[in-house]
């Protein structure tokens, strides 16, 4: 299986604790760092989140076979994009 890697743009703080809060409710561990592994229900990666540019680098290594790269970039994407329009 090959890599995916996502990027995402307009990432500020609140954006990013409200996408781990998401991610927990799926039991999927995002720590509260600002880089490091993902993982949990199937998934396996590496994020990097930059505070001061507000990006958001998540290289999925492996992945449920039910869920698509676009269904995942779809789902995170919603996690910070609705958080930062409310």
């Amino acid at each position: 299986m090959s890599n995916e890697c996502m990027s995402y743009n307009g990432v500020t703080e609140e954006a990013f604790k409200n996408l781990r809060e998401t991610a927990k409710n799926y039991g999927i561990t995002l720590p509260n760092i600002d880089r490091g592994c993902v993982s949990g229900q199937g998934f396996d990666g590496y994020f990097i989140w930059n505070e001061t540019e507000q990006t958001l680098k998540i290289d999925i290594k492996s992945k449920p076979w039910f869920l698509s790269y676009n269904m995942i970039d779809g789902m995170i994407s919603d996690a910070v994009m609705n958080f930062a329009n409310n």
